[in-house]
């Protein structure tokens, strides 16, 4: 029996069926064979050309052009779409073959985070592949889905894959969305960390405690991850916990209740902490979607993007080395439907105007024209004492809103404070461009380093406090 390859070629001279293949989505390069991949750019080609624009090659111009090809009659049951799928699927798995003895060789040779990205590679094909016609929409398909998705959520039918943890960008956005690509951006010291950190707790154990987290850490080691979590779960005062100052009620709940999250934990596996001391420099988006692949997780964290490794070991400048994990890690979300939250650093350039802007964002345009939302942590001064942080929307694609108010105490208080007015985040901004300000000169006895007792114990205290 004839492949489906020249099957199919017979069929679209003898009943005219070119126009029914590309629109189903088949090309050149899904022939393998020579002879059929020959014969098909070959009707392609008269078919596109500006002369002979939309000419089909008949049977009685076929056998002139290619006297060796059996016009074989196809049985009419089988159907174009059939044929092109069973076209497609032999090109897949000769691509399967093809990367995984690349694979094997990499692997072989020592080289797994290669082979990982070759699988890798083949899988994001293989899924693109697989789609087949079912990529474009006609108008009344899409309106329909319009109206769908409308009844879907206002019944409650339609979730996200988790909510956010302040109820105003909640509100705004009908929860974290699977393409979601959200960027905490600030700079050094905003506590961007601290609300990735609360984020996870909120994801972990409030909002979906079925649901499954990645989380991968280049600012901190997992340990550090895992302590702020434990604040968060127990509402400890994190700085106690760290220096194991706990009063004896606390120390007594903290035995108690962690325990009892630990076996659930245990049990469901639903937060796992990547550690970067396994990838020696090569924690490349590649390497993060093996992961993904690995664990299943319906949402990921990434604290600390802009440290990533490129997948092209050659890019030396910043920029490029981070246009090249930001556009990575849009496709991995797209492909993989997992949404990431991530952190960066904000540049000198937020300092020089009096708005939230994408420019912002340090070293790199390409993470503002990726990400859905890109959000700037500011940690708030009051000279009462107040710890407040101003999440300010510098920017996002579906939902518009100046920002919102939450509490800044260390995993004992992130909670929504109120909506930030446009003269709130102006004020937060000025505020936080005074750390690009040079510092004045101290006092000469300062200088001379004959501080106080009483200045040196205050030093430590306000160093300690800073540290938590």
């Amino acid at each position: 029996m004839a492949n489906a390859e020249m099957m199919l070629i017979c069929k679209v001279i003898n009943e005219n069926k070119l126009r029914d293949v590309l629109d189903w989505g088949l090309g050149v390069d899904d022939f393998v064979s020579d002879e059929t991949r020959g014969i098909f750019k070959q009707l392609l080609a008269v078919y596109t050309n500006a002369e002979t624009s939309g000419t089909t090659i008949g049977p009685l111009m076929a056998r002139q052009l290619f006297s060796h090809l059996p016009l074989l009659e196809v049985d009419p049951g089988i159907t174009t779409a059939f044929l092109c799928k069973q076209v497609r699927m032999r090109r897949i798995g000769l691509e399967i073959m093809q990367k995984s003895q690349k694979a094997i060789e990499f692997a072989s040779a020592g080289q797994e985070i290669e082979a990982l990205s070759e699988i890798q590679t083949c899988l994001g094909n293989v899924m693109k592949l697989d789609s087949g016609k079912h990529v474009d929409v006609d108008g009344a398909t899409g309106l329909e889905m319009v109206l769908k998705r409308y009844a879907d959520v206002k019944s409650g039918a339609v979730k996200g894959v988790c909510s956010w943890p302040w109820h105003a960008i909640e509100h705004e956005t009908a929860g974290v969305q699977d393409d979601d690509y959200v960027v905490f951006y600030g700079r050094p010291k905003s506590m961007k960390s601290w609300v990735l950190s609360y984020f996870i707790y909120w994801a972990t154990m409030i909002h979906a405690p079925e649901r499954r987290v990645l989380v991968y850490t280049k600012e901190m080691t997992p340990f550090t991850i895992y302590q702020r979590l434990a604040a968060c779960m127990l509402s400890l005062p994190y700085g106690n916990l760290r220096r194991a100052e706990l009063s004896p009620e606390q120390e007594h709940r903290m035995h108690e209740d962690l325990r009892d999250i630990i076996a659930d934990l245990r049990r469901s596996n639903r937060l796992i902490v990547l550690s970067a001391k396994d990838v020696a420099g090569k924690d490349t988006v590649a390497w993060l979607r093996s992961k993904v692949d690995k664990f299943g997780p319906h949402l990921g964290f990434v604290d600390g993007l802009y440290l990533m490794s490129p997948d092209n070991p050659k890019l030396t400048k910043t920029n490029e080395r981070l246009e090249n994990v930001s556009r990575a890690m849009r496709q991995l979300i797209l492909d993989t439907h997992v949404p990431f939250m991530c952190t960066l650093q904000a540049n000198r350039k937020a300092a020089q105007h009096d708005r939230a802007e994408l420019d912002e964002i340090a070293h790199s345009d390409a993470i503002a024209q990726d990400c859905t939302a890109a959000i700037r942590v500011i940690k708030d001064k009051h000279p009462d004492g107040e710890q407040t942080i101003s999440l300010v929307v510098g920017g996002s694609r579906e939902w518009s809103m100046a920002g919102v108010k939450i509490g800044g105490n260390p995993a004992l208080d992130f909670s929504q404070r109120g909506l930030l007015s446009d003269k709130d985040v102006l004020k937060a901004k000025q505020h936080d461009d005074k750390g690009d300000e040079p510092e004045k000169k101290s006092s000469s006895k300062f200088q001379k380093g004959n501080k106080t007792a009483k200045e040196q114990n205050d030093a430590v205290s306000s160093l300690l406090k800073a540290m938590d």
